[in-house]
């Protein structure tokens, strides 16, 4: 089978506001770990960077795994707006959180408006503020390395 699905119920909804200065997803894997949100899903954000840095994949290389070498690292100076966050967390098989997320930022640019996207890494710097809804997961999943790709994927348990 090339799917697996896995299934559960929302056991609450988590509204939470960054204030400025801090870095984005340091300050999210902090909340998640406080409030103890082990299995969940971010819904969308809202907010400005002061800073932004986005990692992409430049090229497929020809055999796993995807190095730091096949990738792009941005760096884009604000002020930006996110347009969008989304992604998930989970637990690795030792217990450690792991965010797995995707951002959209826009800015100005000669009066035009450029809008940039990718994973979601450190160095993401708040500006104003940040708001952020998060849904937490009544799911059994966690991430390990699949032996093939050597990418820390979801596995369902």
């Amino acid at each position: 089978m090339s799917w697996k699905v896995s299934s559960g119920a929302i056991i609450r909804a988590i509204a939470v506001k960054i204030e400025p200065g801090k870095d984005l997803l340091e300050c999210l894997v902090n909340i998640v770990n406080k409030i103890e949100v082990k299995t969940g899903v971010i819904v969308s954000a809202v907010g400005s960077l002061e800073k932004g840095r986005l990692r992409n994949v430049k090229r497929f290389p020809a055999s796993f795994p995807i190095r730091r070498t096949d990738r792009l690292y941005s760096s884009i100076d604000g002020p930006l707006e996110i347009l969008s966050l989304s992604g998930n967390i989970s637990q690795s098989e030792n217990g450690k959180t792991i965010i797995h997320a995707h951002i959209t930022v826009s800015y100005v640019k000669d009066r035009e408006v450029i809008v940039l996207g990718g994973h979601l890494i450190e160095g993401n710097l708040t500006y104003v503020m940040v708001e952020i809804f998060i849904l937490d997961l009544d799911i059994r999943m966690y991430r390990r390395l699949h032996p093939l790709r050597k990418a820390m994927e979801l596995y369902f348990s």
